[in-house]
């Protein structure tokens, strides 16, 4: 095994790149593993290379156009394509561009070292070849003068025969080693096939010989599709894709994901079908998995949430009571009471509260999460709600010298929401603002127009959020260090909430935040259909 070759191995999987470089340089050869298709044409114009191993797909530059440069700097390179997404036009455009091979992830070890090997060998040959003919024409230099027409139409004969010989075993070679089942077949009702290659018998079970000799229909586990097939052929202009249910040799059943073409003659009539096979068992199998375990959690969920909406209208009640009885003791409606009373009674009444906001958060989040809540939709004048959250918020904000301003488009058009919902958001939002920000602080509301879209974001200049909070800050029942608490803590409820709240009628929040410098949240309106 020659140790002097240059491969270039290009593969933005850090995984696949990573074993493709081990395979090779475990068989002698040097060995530049790049992630993207930049440097792969970035390279192949600074060293000299042997042959190219390449994605078909990368990020930047796709394989196709590496393979058109690499070969621009030396046309006898050896450009081996890959892909996890093979079809065969790729296939066919990949070989008609000078592709030696075509494999579909993952790659045989032992298939890609031979195909490289047989690359190369060619490659040696090629410029061998090369050189000899150089050598007859220097030697014979006066007689190629004196039947320059002949041996012109000589030389333009032998290099086309050596093409399509070199396509024909690149095509043969793309056709062998894919893993994906290729075949021919008459187009009746049963069908026949005309050639299959290897990956078929490894698919099906059957020998090349035994399936040569049998109809198409009786692979098919319901052999009717045959014909369904047929006709959405013919309908869909010569191509259709299907998944179908195979009988396997041995009796096993398979998914397959099955593509047609038919090939007419100049008469339109259908001269044959060109097939590709897939066997999707596994994935199928794996799709329904998911399918399965994502009702199990949506069900969960779903019981999740009766559950607590359930529970906090149990809860109310008893709750209201206490909150009603602990005020009436206050006002000293049954009777005169001293000020430790009154300092316990406040207490369990600031306590209540707390508690029956706590619960109300949860049975708004619940209500949202199981679908149960109905928003009363209509055209708002985001101004109005704004300025009169201002004037709720006031008695809040003025104890603390923070100030709230409000910078909104003029000529800004109404907003589709439910207003007490809207209000429910700002409110929070605001809220939340003032928790995280020093007395003295500044806030402020800003909307302006984007599209069909209103954004609207409530900034503070406050201590700012670390990185990991920002990551949990909408997870319910969140608490965060804030040492601004002044002896407050919320229930955790409020921004998931917002959330799902916003998320309701189609809108997106998100967080803008600098820790120690502040914090903005933003969420989107749709603008009313008026607008």
């Amino acid at each position: 095994m020659p140790t002097d070759a240059t491969i270039i191995v290009t593969e933005n999987d850090t995984g696949n790149r990573i074993t493709m470089c081990g395979i090779l340089e475990e068989a002698g050869y040097r060995v530049i593993g790049l992630a993207r298709g930049g440097d792969a044409l970035e390279m192949i114009r600074k060293i000299p290379f042997d042959a190219v191993i390449t994605d078909i797909r990368l990020p930047d530059a796709g394989g196709l156009e590496i393979l058109r440069q690499a070969r621009e700097v030396n046309p006898d390179t050896a450009v081996i394509i890959m892909t996890g997404y093979a079809t065969v036009e790729t296939a066919i455009e990949a070989v008609n561009r000078g592709a030696y091979a075509y494999f579909v992830k993952p790659v045989n070890p032992d298939e890609i070292k031979t195909t490289l090997a047989n690359a190369l060998k060619q490659q040696r040959l090629s410029l061998e070849n090369k050189r000899l003919v150089q050598s007859v024409q220097g030697a014979n230099q006066l007689l190629v003068k004196a039947n320059e027409g002949l041996h012109n139409e000589i030389i333009e004969r032998r290099q086309a025969e050596e093409a399509l010989r070199e396509s024909e075993a690149r095509y043969r070679g793309l056709v062998n080693n894919v893993r994906l089942g290729i075949f021919r077949s008459t187009p009746g009702a049963t069908g026949r096939f005309l050639a299959v290659n290897p990956a078929m018998e490894e698919i099906t079970g059957y020998s090349r010989e035994e399936l040569l000799q049998m109809h198409v229909s009786d692979i098919y586990v319901h052999p009717e599709e045959r014909e369904t097939t047929l006709e959405e052929i013919t309908s869909a202009k010569g191509k259709v894709t299907r998944e179908l249910n195979f009988r396997k040799k041995k009796g096993s059943e398979i998914v397959v994901s099955d593509t047609k073409t038919a090939v007419r003659g100049s008469n339109g009539e259908i001269l044959y079908f060109d097939g590709i096979l897939e066997d999707i068992t596994e994935r199928k199998r794996i799709e329904q998995e998911l399918i399965e375990k994502t009702r199990e959690v949506v069900r969960a969920n779903q019981l999740k949430s009766e559950f607590l909406a359930q529970m906090s209208h149990e809860l109310r009640t008893p709750l209201n009571v206490i909150i009603g009885f602990s005020e009436l003791m206050i006002d000293e409606v049954p009777g005169k009471i001293n000020e430790e009373q009154r300092q316990s009674l406040n207490d369990v009444l600031d306590n209540a509260r707390r508690l029956l906001d706590l619960i109300n958060d949860v049975l708004d989040l619940s209500r949202i999460e199981s679908g149960k809540t109905e928003l009363k939709l209509g055209n708002i004048a985001l101004t109005e709600v704004v300025e009169s959250l201002a004037r709720t918020m006031m008695p809040i904000l003025t104890p603390r010298e923070q100030s709230l301003a409000v910078e909104i488009e003029d000529r800004l058009p109404p907003v589709l929401a439910d207003e007490a919902k809207l209000k429910q958001v700002l409110l929070n939002l605001v809220d939340n603002a003032s928790k995280f920000t020093p007395d003295g602080g500044k806030l402020k509301i800003k909307a302006l127009r984007e599209g069909d879209y209103c954004r609207v974001s409530v900034i503070d200049n406050g201590i700012g959020l670390k990185k990991e909070d920002q990551e949990r800050i909408f997870d319910p029942f969140c608490q965060l260090d804030n040492p601004l608490a002044r002896g407050e803590r919320g229930t955790g409820l409020g921004l998931p909430l917002v959330k799902q709240i916003v998320e309701s009628y189609g809108g997106q929040i998100w967080l803008e935040s600098e820790y120690g410098k502040g914090s903005r949240f933003t969420f989107s309106l749709p603008l009313s259909a008026s607008s």
